[in-house]
């Protein structure tokens, strides 16, 4: 009877695993099973882990999950975060899990977030230690340049980032100071160029990649970080098949069918960022509205994240799905709002008893705000576009972004400009009411002090089917001049 027990847990261990790795999309949490005396991997975004037979003590269940520069552990002084894309990596449970010299994590850095002076052969890749509140180097095996990844091994499950410590000059007036000469770096002609990498598949088998926009460098981190992400599985975004330009957004789940929008019950899902919230009852039980007793409705309801961990306060301001609007604090203190005037996709629907309101379906992100009043503000365009039978459908493109010091105007200006309307043009009733996306991308500006820092124009061709392909992105300098050309074909 005991052994059949632990059959059926490992079952259970093995079929939850399996779940939680399909399901996982890039960028967010991928969980595996590792089992003792097996070589197996996991990756997620531009980090790896990869276990020998002879490394794990026992088998385990473990996770990587990318997280966001807001979120990152406070780095110590002198130190330069130069993980790839500013982030760093979470790797659970924290804890040893790994015998002898231990596993082999590969973390990605951005040669462009080196430090002045120092050269990619200075980059350490560094775990936190929560104890101590102190981030400590990993034994490092090799630098790859080639890969620009850092190879090091580990015998624990921390955070993890790639970074750099800058030695402070020496304060001797005589003899050789080792660090005198670090100004003289070697010229980099590709430093400020673009390129994007080949794509890399995910645990579901699509393929993505990203080509950032490169943007002035802001106080306390805030400069907009905005790019092109490409994933096989996007459909038809906004720079044609499987392109869009991504920014945060808490939209409603509709897996289950068209949200009925009760105005005395919970009866919408929410996701922030594709990750799916959930709430608390009367009672103090954890639900979401498409299962279970649907709750009553209330101003000023907190949301808490499925997965957890990140430790954000979420709440939903208003009282109605016709003026809700969200406020997300992060544990660092940075605002975010989400909706608002101007910054919401919304449309008419009609209930079961024939009565018609106005209801909203996707708030996106308006402003970032942190602790000193530094701040990043989204300016969206919501139009109606037409479809076919001489109805209306509703969209929303990003307009502008503005990032500035508290209590001044923006130092940096982003403009998107896209007039061109797709030869297919798409639509869905998914929220109950009609939405599209069927303008074209066509160029970005991206304006510091008042003066155009770069610009990007991008190229499409006519694919299968009529559908738009996005050809290349042309990359021009402060003068006009093209600088770079990626090309897609």
């Amino acid at each position: 009877m005991k052994n059949y027990i632990q059959k059926v847990a490992w079952a259970l261990v093995l079929l939850l695993s399996a779940t939680l790795s399909l399901s996982a999309k890039d960028g967010t949490a991928v969980r595996k099973l590792f089992k003792k005396g097996v070589s197996d991997s996991i990756s997620v975004g531009g980090s790896k882990l990869v276990v020998l037979q002879k490394d794990l003590i026992r088998n385990r269940s473990l996770s990587v999950n990318s997280i966001g520069e807001e979120n990152v552990p406070e780095l110590d002084f002198a130190m330069t975060n130069v993980t790839a894309g500013g982030q760093g990596y979470r790797f659970l449970p924290h804890g040893t899990h790994f015998t002898g010299e231990g596993a082999t994590v590969k973390i990605k850095y951005d040669r462009t977030r080196i430090p002045s002076g120092y050269t990619e052969d200075d980059i350490r890749t560094y775990y936190y230690d929560p104890a101590e509140k102190h981030w400590v180097a990993l034994e490092r095996v090799r630098v790859d340049k080639k890969e620009e990844c850092v190879v090091s091994k580990t015998t624990h499950f921390t955070d993890m980032i790639n970074g750099v410590i800058q030695a402070p000059e020496s304060p001797q007036t005589e003899g050789f100071a080792p660090t005198m000469m670090n100004d003289i770096k070697a010229a980099d002609p590709t430093a400020k160029i673009n390129v994007i990498a080949p794509p890399s598949a995910n645990n579901r088998g699509s393929a993505n990649l990203q080509y950032p926009f490169e943007m002035p460098p802001a106080r306390n981190g805030m400069q907009p970080s905005l790019g092109l992400q490409y994933s096989s599985e996007g459909g038809s975004g906004w720079l044609g098949e499987g392109w869009n330009v991504s920014v945060p957004s808490i939209t409603l789940d509709t897996r289950w069918g068209v949200p009925r929008y009760d105005m005395s019950k919970e009866t919408e899902t929410y996701l922030l960022s594709g990750s799916m919230l959930s709430t608390m009852d009367d009672n103090g039980q954890m639900g979401v509205a498409h299962r279970g007793e649907k709750m009553n409705r209330k101003a000023d309801r907190q949301f808490y994240t499925r997965q957890g961990g990140d430790f954000s306060r979420i709440i939903r301001k208003g009282d109605s799905p016709a003026n809700y609007y969200w406020e997300v604090t992060d544990k660092q203190g940075v605002k975010y709002i989400y909706g608002g005037d101007g910054a919401v996709v919304k449309g008419n629907v009609t209930d079961a008893s024939g009565n018609t309101r106005e209801v909203i379906a996707e708030w996106k992100l308006k402003r970032v705000e942190e602790l000193h009043g530094d701040y990043i503000e989204y300016v969206y365009d919501i139009v109606d576009e037409d479809v076919r039978g001489g109805l209306k459908a509703k969209a929303a493109y990003l307009k502008e972004v503005h990032a500035g010091n508290a209590g001044q105007e923006p130092h940096t200006v982003v403009l998107f400009d896209g007039n061109k309307v797709k030869q297919v043009k798409t639509n869905n009733a998914r929220y109950g009411f009609l939405a599209s996306s069927n303008k074209l991308l066509e160029k970005v500006t991206v304006n510091f002090q008042g003066e155009t820092l770069r610009s990007y124009a991008f190229d499409y061709k006519e694919g299968a089917f009529h559908k738009e392909m996005l050809t290349g992105v042309r990359q021009y300098d402060n003068t006009g001049k093209e600088v770079a050309f990626q090309n897609f074909d």
